[in-house]
């Protein structure tokens, strides 16, 4: 589980860093980050080629926090309390690192370049 919250915490701050500043400085979690920097807006990072594309990847990198990170770093409660990442076991961490690794490399790849769109799908 603390291989899986490292990886969360790496993603937060690699994309923090990537972001333009103003969603940074406005962005108040790491799941607002990703939303902010995935919105169909011209202000973060425009991959996907229609609004649809765009909403996955917001999904995918906001998820990533929300199913991953967040409850990684969060007490499990009460001893009777069954979460699914309770039972965590090597290859669980190796898959949640493989995922982060490719969020990462997207982050790496693409940041702030536009890629094609089409705008006519986008509220720009």
């Amino acid at each position: 589980i603390g291989v899986i919250q490292k990886a969360g915490e790496i993603l937060e701050s690699h994309l923090e860093q990537s972001v333009p500043e103003p969603i940074a400085e406005r962005a108040e979690t790491g799941t607002d980050q990703a939303r902010r920097a995935f919105d169909t807006e011209a202000e973060g990072f425009l991959w996907g080629y229609n609004s649809g594309e765009q909403k996955g990847l917001q999904e995918l990198y906001s998820g990533g926090f929300q199913a991953l990170r967040n409850p990684a770093s969060h007490g499990r409660g009460y001893e009777g309390r069954n979460r699914y990442l309770d039972d965590v076991d090597q290859q669980d961490a190796i898959d949640a690192l493989c995922f982060v690794n490719f969020l990462i490399r997207k982050l790496d790849e693409y940041g702030q370049e536009e890629l094609e769109i089409d705008e006519s799908d986008y509220d720009l």
